[in-house]
């Protein structure tokens, strides 16, 4: 497709958020990704924020992020049908939902595709669609809404590469998945209207590549295939350890899911703290029996203990390492983490929101402007370094079924990243080592975990020696 020319080298980056300009004023983001070693950047905008008013078209939050673009940075922007004016559901946040009016719609896309005059490489309309949350609309609709998008787009900038709306974990799953029968409806009848498809991958790491696969499988069954780029990627999350589905069933029950707890109005969603709902009520009982809950769900909580806090940190930079060597060893060449930073720092952590419940720990920084970077991002940009250069991953061939070794190929030094299978949760005190020896034709080699300590290996008869845990180890030759 020619919206995918060039993409044969692997590129990390990071995904803002949910929102970019719609709650604050807009912050130069590339920056901060690019200190991280990202050389990707995905964003979301809604049409109400680049059109407040019929044919009054607003492009002042767009033009801050391009103004720290460099020339090897990529855009992703996802752009959100959301209107006070324009759609059947009037907001200007969420959900998005059919346009009432298509024409002024495609306008809209086509004037900020061309506003943009090249610099924004990947163009995406509306974010997991298969949720009402995230789509007001049918299944149908999406198609004719898509058919506008990727018209306007390739009108504007024929090399764009126009990626189909985030099909979740859910429609990367088993068949009887409701999400899973939305995407395998939708794909057949979009082959025409996208170069690329976005995959969001949470859960279980080692679902990664079979994940990727059902994506590719998808297609095929619609009669075409194409490149898969990954969106959002991060964890842990708490139904990782199946034994707490339990402690969160008030949660459920009172709606915390349902698309009312979700949607709203910007004005909507700033009052909504301030209101307590059956699902936020749901959550403070969680919160005032903290002290019970298993440490794999209090982990996720604020203000958990430090202990906790530090685990739950330890997890997620472990399985950064994983869920991206593991897509890109599936064949990903753009990898996109969830997430940047909040944008309203001040505002973040509404400890009564289950999406805070799930979600609120995966932020790399706590604020743009001078930040403090978790673990995870410690991680992303030692792997982001590790990985530049990189245009492919390969998974080795070794007689311990535990131990995932990878190759990375390119024109850099040779590199390895390798670690054992083993449980997410447990304690890495107790976890046990597993010795693993491969082919290497170099003298010598250096190594360190992910967390940046120097990791003893050694390289004797064309071959090198490693001891592997849970922790992600990375090579390099000398």
């Amino acid at each position: 497709m020619a919206g995918m020319q060039n993409a044969s080298d692997i590129r990390l980056g990071v995904t803002r958020g949910i929102s970019y300009g719609l709650l604050t004023e807009p912050e130069p983001l590339v920056p901060a990704v690019r200190d991280l070693g990202g050389r990707l950047l995905r964003v979301f905008l809604y049409w109400q924020q680049l059109e407040p008013r019929p044919g009054e078209y607003r492009f002042d939050d767009v033009d801050t992020l391009l103004a720290t673009q460099d020339a090897d940075t990529e855009l992703w922007l996802t752009v959100c049908a959301s209107s006070l004016w324009g759609t059947r559901e009037r907001t200007d946040l969420l959900p998005p939902s059919p346009p009432t009016d298509p024409a002024a719609y495609e306008r809209m896309v086509g004037a900020l595709v061309a506003h943009c005059a090249g610099r924004v490489r990947y163009w995406q309309p509306e974010n997991e669609p298969c949720y009402p949350y995230f789509w007001a609309g049918s299944r149908d609709e999406y198609v004719e809404h898509l058919a506008r998008f990727h018209r306007a787009v390739k009108a504007a900038d024929p090399t764009a590469t126009v990626v189909l709306g985030g099909a979740p974990p859910g429609a990367l799953g088993a068949d009887d998945d409701e999400e899973a029968r939305w995407f395998a409806a939708l794909l057949p009848a979009v082959g025409e209207h996208v170069d690329a498809l976005d995959v969001h991958l949470y859960g279980d790491v080692y679902a990664t590549g079979p994940m990727i696969e059902r994506g590719h499988a998808m297609m095929r069954a619609g009669g075409y295939d194409r490149p898969v780029l990954v969106g959002e990627f991060n964890g842990p999350l708490p139904f990782e350890d199946p034994t707490v589905f339990g402690e969160l069933g008030e949660v459920f029950a009172a709606g915390a899911m349902s698309t009312e707890a979700i949607t709203g109005t910007v004005a909507q969603y700033r009052a909504h703290a301030d209101t307590e709902t059956p699902p936020r009520a749901a959550l403070r009982r969680l919160y005032e029996r903290a002290d019970t809950l298993p440490d794999t769900l209090r982990m996720f909580l604020r203000d958990c203990p430090p202990e906790l806090e530090s685990r739950r940190h330890r997890i997620a930079a472990r399985q950064l390492v994983q869920r991206t060597v593991l897509a890109c060893a599936a064949g990903v060449h753009r990898a996109s983490c969830w997430n940047l930073a909040p944008e309203e720092p001040e505002r973040f952590g509404d400890r009564y929101e289950l999406m805070d419940l799930l979600f609120g720990k995966f932020a790399l920084l706590d604020r743009v402007a001078e930040p403090t970077r978790t673990p995870a991002a410690e991680a992303f940009a030692l792997l982001a370094a590790h990985m530049s250069t990189v245009d492919g991953v390969v998974r080795l061939a070794i007689p311990e079924p535990d131990a995932y070794v990878h190759a990375l190929t390119g024109p850099a030094t040779p590199r390895l990243v390798g670690w054992a299978r083993r449980d997410a949760f447990a304690d890495p005190d107790d976890e046990e080592s597993t010795a693993v020896s491969v082919p290497w034709g170099h003298p010598g080699a250096t190594a360190v975990d992910v967390f940046g300590d120097p990791v003893t290996v050694t390289v004797d008869d064309g071959h090198l020696h490693l001891d592997l845990t849970g922790t992600p180890v990375l090579v390099t030759a000398r």
